[in-house]
C-alpha cells in the first residue's frame, strides 16, 4: 500500500503545517504516562515533498513474532483494520492467529464487508491492549513476500483507529512524537488543558466545534488526515476560500485518484477563544460522496494534525471535550 492512500473516510493531507502556538508542558505534565512512540511518514505529492503526511506507530499482533507498523487515524472507527493482504504469508506461518476469526461479525469498510479477529492481544510500543477485535479487511493491501518475512524491517499491516481509546483519554504530543491512551490524567495536565465541548458519535469519531466566520461549526478531528488544518464541503469552500487563486494536487486513496483543490482562506477560524493560523482551505469539490458524507456525519469538514504539530492535544472521549495544552 502507498504511504499516502490510507484514511479512512478517503482524504489525503496534502499542504503545509500550521501551528497553534509552541508548547513546553509535555515534559514536566506527563512523564509518568505509559506511551507510544509514532513516526511521521514523508512521501511526494504531485510532485512535492511532504515531512508530515501521515502518522505510523509501532504494532505487533499476538501469536506473529515480528514487529509491524499501522497508521493512526481517529477518522477510522474500531480499534485497528488489518489488511488481509498484507498478511497472508504471515497466517501461513502462524496459522493459530485465524482461530480468533469470526465470519458471523461482518464491519463495512469502504462498502466491503469484512470479518473480524476477536479477543486479539495488540501491543503499540511497549503498551499492551488485551482482548481486541480488529476488522480483516479482505482482498486489501499489497502480499508481502514469503523471502521479507523474517526480515527486521516492520511492515505495514493496517490501521489503528479511534476505537482503541473509547471511553477513556488520548494525549498526542506532537512534539515529541509519542501519544498515550489513559483512564484518567495527571490533576496538573488537566488544569493547563483549555478545553472546548466537542461530540463523541457511537462509532468513536470526535466532532470539534470550530468559530468560522463568526460561526460555530463542527469538523471531525481526523489525524489520518494530516496535514488538514481545514477541509471542508463544495458549498463551504466557496463561502472561506479565496476561490480565485486556488490550486490542485492529485492523490490517491484507497487505490482511486482525486484532487484536492485549495485556496487561501479568507475568514477568521477560532478554537474557543484561540485564533488559528491563516492557511489555505481544501476541498474535493462537487464530490456528492465527501459532501454527503459531511451531511451525515452532521459537520462541515475535517481538521487533521496540521493546526497542531507543536502541542500537546487532550481527546477526552470520556466527557466529550477536546483540548490543547497552554504554554508555561
Amino acid at each position: 500500500m502507498s504511504k499516502s492512500n490510507a484514511t479512512l473516510v478517503l482524504i489525503l493531507a496534502v499542504i503545509a503545517a500550521a501551528c497553534v502556538g509552541a508548547n513546553r508542558t509535555a515534559e514536566s505534565t506527563t512523564n509518568s504516562m505509559a506511551w507510544i512512540p509514532f513516526t511521521w511518514v514523508s512521501d511526494s505529492v504531485s510532485g512535492k515533498q511532504f515531512d508530515k503526511l501521515a502518522i505510523n506507530v509501532p504494532i505487533q499482533l499476538e501469536g506473529i513474532p515480528h514487529a509491524f507498523e499501522a497508521q493512526f487515524d481517529l477518522g477510522a472507527t474500531g480499534t485497528a483494520i488489518l489488511y488481509e493482504k498484507n498478511l497472508s504469508n504471515y497466517f501461513k506461518l502462524y496459522p493459530s492467529m485465524l482461530e480468533k476469526l469470526d465470519t458471523t461479525v461482518v464491519v463495512t469498510v469502504n462498502n466491503k464487508k469484512n470479518p473480524v479477529l476477536k479477543g486479539l492481544d495488540l501491543e503499540l510500543g511497549d503498551v499492551v491492549f488485551r482482548g481486541q477485535q480488529a476488522t480483516l479487511y479482505k482482498d486489501y493491501g499489497t502480499e508481502i513476500p514469503m523471502d521479507s518475512i523474517k526480515s527486521s524491517r516492520a511492515r505495514h499491516v493496517g490501521t489503528v483507529g479511534a476505537g482503541l481509546a473509547k471511553g477513556k483519554y488520548l494525549i498526542i504530543d506532537y512534539p515529541n512524537q509519542r501519544l498515550s491512551v489513559q483512564d484518567t490524567i495527571p490533576a496538573n495536565l488537566a488544569a493547563r488543558t483549555s478545553f472546548v465541548n466537542a461530540k463523541v458519535g457511537t462509532d468513536n469519531r470526535i466532532k470539534v466545534p470550530l468559530s468560522i466566520d463568526g460561526e460555530t461549526h463542527h469538523v471531525m478531528f481526523d489525524t489520518g488526515a494530516s496535514l488538514f488544518p481545514l477541509s471542508v464541503g463544495t458549498e463551504n469552500w466557496y463561502k472561506y476560500a479565496d476561490s480565485t487563486q486556488k490550486d490542485s494536487l492529485e492523490v490517491t486513496s484507497w487505490g482511486q485518484k482525486v484532487f484536492i483543490y485549495g485556496a487561501p482562506s479568507k475568514v477568521d477560524v477560532y478554537l474557543g477563544k484561540t485564533k488559528l493560523p491563516s492557511t489555505k482551505v481544501y476541498s474535493i469539490l462537487n464530490s456528492k460522496s465527501f459532501d454527503n458524507f459531511y451531511k451525515k456525519e452532521g459537520i462541515i469538514g475535517l481538521t487533521g494534525n496540521a493546526y497542531f504539530v507543536n502541542n500537546v492535544v487532550v481527546v477526552d472521549f470520556k466527557n466529550k471535550r477536546f483540548g490543547v495544552v497552554q504554554e508555561l
